[in-house]
C-alpha cells in the first residue's frame, strides 16, 4: 500500500518528481506491469522495431535525432517509472520518435500513446521532456522541460525542418540547393497557474510582459536589476520565474 501511495503521488506532482534524478537505476514505482516487467526490461513495450543495417536518412545533411548517439536514461509510461540498466534512448525530433536500445543492440520505436515523458543524459546533463496540452499545436509531442512548478511551466519544443535540395541543371553550371538538410528551429510555451500554455518564441522583457501583464513592474524591475539583455538564455529565463514565484523583487536605487 506504501508503494502505491508512493506512485499515485509521484504521478500527481509529474514531471517534478517523475524526473528526479535522485531515483536509483533499476527501481519501479509500480504494482502494475502491464508495461514494465522488471525481468524481462523493455518486453511489454509495444512497438516498432528498426533494422541497424539502414539509415533513414542518408545523404541528408545534418541529422533528426536530438543526441549524435544513443545515451542513457529513462521513460516514463501511463502508470510507471522505466528504469531498467543497460538500456539506451535518442529521440528523433523529426518524426517525434523515441528510439530505445537494448543491450543486444536491437532497437525499437515504442508508440507514443504508451510514453508519458522519458529523460536523456547527454555530457552530464539531464533533457527531461513531457506531453503537455499545447492550444493549436496537433499531435503528439514531446516538449522539454525548462522550468516546472504549479506556478509556473516553461517548456520547449525542438524541431527539425526538412529542406529538399531544389537545384536546376542549366549546362555545366548548376544553381540551387544541392542537397536535402535537416535546419533546426524551437520554439517555447509559457504557462502561468491552471492557465492554457501560450507560445513565446523568444524569451525577451516585452513577450513574458505579453503573457503576464499583472506582473509587467515585476518583471521589469526584475531585469533592470539583473542587467538583462534583450534576448535572455534558459538558465536566465528559469532564474526570472523562479524570483517571480519566490516574490524575490528588490527595488535598487
Amino acid at each position: 500500500m506504501k508503494k502505491l501511495k508512493t506512485l499515485l503521488v509521484a504521478l500527481s506532482l509529474l514531471p517534478t518528481l517523475l524526473f528526479c534524478q535522485a531515483i536509483g537505476q533499476g527501481n519501479t514505482f509500480s504494482a502494475d506491469q502491464t508495461f514494465i516487467n522488471p525481468s524481462n526490461g523493455m518486453a511489454n513495450i509495444g512497438g516498432t522495431p528498426v533494422s541497424m543495417q539502414r539509415n533513414l536518412y542518408e545523404g541528408v545533411k545534418g541529422s533528426p535525432m536530438f543526441c549524435k548517439d544513443f545515451v542513457k536514461g529513462f521513460i516514463v509510461t501511463k502508470n510507471t517509472f522505466n528504469l531498467v540498466d543497460n538500456y539506451t534512448y535518442n529521440f528523433d525530433i523529426y518524426k517525434q520518435e523515441l528510439h530505445i536500445r537494448a543491450p543486444d543492440g536491437t532497437i525499437k520505436i515504442p508508440f507514443n500513446n504508451q510514453i508519458r515523458g522519458f529523460q536523456l543524459i547527454e555530457n552530464g546533463f539531464a533533457h527531461n521532456f513531457k506531453k503537455a496540452k499545447i492550444p493549436n499545436d496537433a499531435g503528439d509531442k514531446f516538449y522539454e522541460i525548462i522550468y516546472e512548478t504549479p506556478q509556473y511551466s516553461l517548456l520547449k519544443l525542438w524541431m527539425r525542418k526538412l529542406v529538399l535540395a531544389n537545384a536546376v541543371d542549366r549546362g555545366p553550371v548548376v544553381s540551387g540547393k544541392q542537397y536535402d538538410e535537416f535546419e533546426n528551429a524551437e520554439t517555447y510555451f509559457l504557462k502561468v497557474k491552471e492557465d492554457t500554455y501560450q507560445e513565446i518564441k523568444k524569451l525577451t522583457k516585452s513577450n513574458f510582459i505579453e503573457l503576464m501583464p499583472n506582473r509587467k513592474t515585476d518583471i521589469e524591475t526584475l531585469w533592470k536589476n539583473n542587467k538583462l539583455s534583450k534576448k535572455i538564455g534558459e538558465a536566465e529565463g528559469k532564474m526570472l520565474l523562479d524570483l517571480l514565484e519566490k516574490g524575490a523583487i528588490e527595488v535598487k536605487n
